[in-house]
């Protein structure tokens, strides 16, 4: 019986000397199995979105970002009843227009015959169908699955800028730009005067900017682009994050960045639209991609027109990291608490400022307005080696996101 017992006790004792080696073990695998279903969840959605959308002509709402889809989205977390309300709101097949759904569900369930069926990131599944038709048709449906809850729209998204025609832009010269009035406003020039002055060690610092690319052949951007060839929009070539000649919306918007920090800070752009293909979908694409590529700090000046919680979800994922997400509340100059990911409390949301310091009247009014930056008649780079000048809060949160990589550096 002792000599049992002696084995036993010496059985459990391995066990135990050997558990935290497989802990060890253990922690890398787990972690690189969630990084491949990831990275199988971003380029699902970009090869999907490249073979269901390039001939789709999306419409976006015009100059008023408080335009709000009447669907409202099916949660089975909300009050009781809440199926039935929400198959009493108005919606029309336009608001279909994707044909793609996006759905969390905490088990299996029936995707009502969808053409394609991506997950691999939380409990989000995307699912396209093959017209509007049946995608109104397995809304309804999908939101009678036990396993399901919450089934929402991939819906299209819009800018928190321009004011002003990228058509016909207010060009300027390149001294203008290097010398803006905003850089002596957030004192980013005196900033870079002084790092440039000073025997101070910085660390290289990557800003990962989520919008419409990049054009990385611009004089600007000498020696200040990391290219990511990521492309998650359904035009231009799929490993290539040029921005487009007539949106151009991410060039502005990177040049900002970098004429507000010193040379250790580089962008890297991801491309999520093109020719307003831009949607919930494509956006999160690119943005997770940020994240996994560890970027040190993201800046975004796009904005859904609804909570949409995948969008939440990412955001949260950045936080856990402990990468900064700088925001743009929107132009729209009015009430709203819903739009993402401005929003979400755990990113820092960017308000709009003027000449005089004061705020402007194309802020979005929310909860979670953190900070404000210049916004109004800012310098930026156009395509062709160009310079130009534009409005809106788009400007404000690359200024922010600027000075959060001058201090992670």
């Amino acid at each position: 019986m002792k000599k049992v017992f002696s084995v036993f006790m010496s059985l459990i004792l391995m066990l135990f000397m050997f558990s935290p080696c497989f802990s060890v073990f253990a922690a890398p695998m787990q972690e690189e199995r969630e990084s491949k279903e990831l990275n199988g969840f971003i380029d699902g959605i970009t090869q999907l979105v490249r073979e269901f959308d390039a001939d789709k002509e999306f419409t976006v709402p015009e100059n008023d970002e408080t335009a709000q889809i009447q669907l409202q989205p099916f949660s089975a977390q909300s009050t009781v009843g809440a199926k039935d309300n929400n198959a009493e709101q108005e919606y029309t097949l336009q608001d279909f227009q994707t044909a793609r759904l996006i759905v969390r569900a905490n088990g299996n369930f029936d995707d009502c015959n969808a053409l394609e069926h991506i997950s691999g990131f939380e409990d989000f599944h995307i699912l396209q169908y093959k017209s509007s038709e049946e995608a109104m048709a397995a809304y309804d449906l999908l939101q009678s699955e036990k396993n399901i809850t919450e089934v929402t729209l991939d819906e299209v998204c819009t800018y928190c800028g321009y004011e002003g025609t990228p058509e016909n832009p207010d060009i300027i010269s390149k001294d203008e730009f290097l010398n803006d009035w905003s850089r002596d406003r957030t004192q980013s020039k005196r900033l870079q005067d002084y790092l440039a002055e000073s025997d101070i060690a910085k660390n290289e610092i990557i800003v990962g900017v989520v919008d419409s690319g990049i054009d990385y052949n611009h004089e600007m951007f000498k020696n200040r682009v990391i290219r990511t060839y990521f492309n998650s929009s359904s035009f231009g070539n799929a490993n290539d994050e040029m921005d487009s000649k007539t949106l151009y919306h991410g060039t502005t918007v990177s040049s900002v960045i970098v004429n507000n920090s010193p040379e250790n800070v580089k962008v890297a752009a991801y491309k999520v639209d093109d020719q307003d293909d831009m949607t919930v979908t494509t956006i999160c694409a690119g943005f997770l991609k940020a994240i996994e590529d560890n970027r040190d700090v993201i800046s975004i000046s796009l904005t859904s027109l609804s909570d949409v919680s995948i969008i939440t979800e990412v955001v949260l994922e950045a936080y856990s990291k402990n990468i900064p997400v700088f925001a743009a509340v929107g132009n729209a100059g009015k009430i709203n608490t819903k739009a993402v990911p401005a929003n979400v409390p755990e990113c820092i949301a960017v308000s709009s400022t003027d000449f005089n310091n004061t705020t402007t009247f194309m802020n979005n009014l929310t909860y979670n307005a953190d900070i404000s930056a210049p916004g109004v008649n800012i310098a930026v780079a156009i395509p062709g080696n160009r310079y130009a000048r534009f409005s809106g809060t788009s400007y404000s949160s690359p200024y922010a996101a600027a000075l959060g990589a001058i201090l992670k550096s």
